[in-house]
């Protein structure tokens, strides 16, 4: 069995909405010092790439491996599933906020919205937690392909 999902970050396409509009109208309106254009130009950039890249969060399990990537898929994060050993659903905090970060106590997190995710603890101890608008189905999933080993 195959699972997918992708998850829209809308908050995440808002707010890098709001900067990318207010960049592109200080950056084209004519009034800046030349000097500085170069700046905005690099601001912007930065911030489309960001906006493309961490919109929607894309999870996908098959017989082999839990996937797992941000936008277009540019950077894939992928655990064989023979190195799970156990998955489950969890709530995170708002002030872990979205995008990808390390906590020391609670380890990986990936998320682009909301609090609901799921808890992938490998063989070898490492934490990973997914953010995903779907934790039932997901960890459904995961479990399936475990019982296949």
């Amino acid at each position: 069995m195959g699972y997918k999902n992708t998850q829209i970050g809308y908050f995440t396409i808002l707010v890098f909405g709001i900067v990318l509009i207010f960049l592109s109208v200080i950056t084209f309106s004519g009034g800046i010092n030349p000097a500085e254009q170069p700046i905005l130009n690099g601001a912007l950039l930065l911030f489309l790439l960001l906006f493309i890249n961490f919109s929607s969060l894309t999870v996908q399990v098959n017989r082999r491996e839990l996937i797992w990537y941000f936008g277009p898929g540019v950077w894939k994060y992928r655990i064989p599933i023979e190195q799970i050993r156990d998955v489950s659903e969890v709530k995170t905090n708002p002030l872990e906020g979205v995008g990808f970060r390390w906590n020391p106590l609670k380890g990986w997190l990936y998320n682009v919205s909301g609090l609901k995710a799921v808890k992938v603890i490998q063989k070898d101890g490492k934490a990973t937690r997914i953010g995903t608008n779907e934790p039932e189905q997901l960890v459904q999933a995961i479990r399936e392909e475990l019982n296949y080993l």
